[in-house]
C-alpha cells in the first residue's frame, strides 16, 4: 500500500483527502495545514506537522501530494 502525504486540507484537499481514504491501494498517513482545525479533525493513525518541510523531511509517507 502506498503512504500518501497530503499539504493543504483545504479545498481541493479535501476532494483528494477523500480519494485516498476510499482507495484500497493508497492510505493518507501524513498531513499539514495552517488550519488546526482541519488537522484535528484527522483520524488517529495520521502524523500531522506544523510545517511542510517537517513533512517532507519525514518518513511517515511515500509521496506527497501538494
Amino acid at each position: 500500500m502506498m503512504r500518501f502525504g497530503l499539504i493543504g486540507l483545504g479545498g481541493i484537499g479535501l476532494v483528494r483527502k477523500s480519494a485516498l481514504e476510499q482507495s484500497e491501494a493508497c492510505e493518507l498517513t501524513a498531513a499539514f495545514d495552517l488550519n488546526q482545525t482541519l488537522l484535528d479533525d484527522l483520524p488517529p493513525h495520521v502524523a500531522r506537522f506544523n510545517d511542510a518541510d517537517s513533512l517532507l523531511k519525514s518518513d511517515s509517507c511515500d509521496a506527497v501530494i501538494i
